[in-house]
């Protein structure tokens, strides 16, 4: 709650991520809310702000990119060797971006996006 509050809209904690979390750090940068997961040697870093364009910060060059659509949305996947470990989407008037630190399959992330924005 005292990161809608403080980035001026809801924000939702990602529950099927692909590791247990064994702890999470909410953050706010103006009106971009952050969620970083921990566990078991994986890390997630879940982005959610206004608009529609890409807000995961992650400038790398990745070999594969892929645009897909889950449950209703465009989704951007990027990774290589058919895992992905990034991705960006918008839906309603919001951007959204997932870094995983280890890439997963395209079905995999349509379990996961599904629980990020609903």
């Amino acid at each position: 709650e005292e990161l809608a509050d403080a980035v001026g809209f809801a924000v939702n904690d990602i529950e099927a991520l692909p590791f247990e979390a064994e702890s999470r750090q909410y953050t706010s940068y103006w009106e971009l809310a952050q969620i970083t997961y921990s566990g078991g040697g994986q890390s997630a870093v879940f982005r959610k702000s206004l608009g529609e364009e890409d807000n995961s910060g992650d400038y790398q060059l990745y070999d594969e990119v892929v645009e897909t659509a889950f449950d209703g949305l465009t989704v951007t996947l990027k990774g290589g060797g058919g895992k992905y470990a990034l991705a960006v989407w918008s839906d309603e008037g919001f951007a959204y971006s997932l870094r995983l630190s280890g890439g997963i399959s395209e079905a995999a992330w349509a379990r996961l996006i599904g629980g990020a924005v609903r």
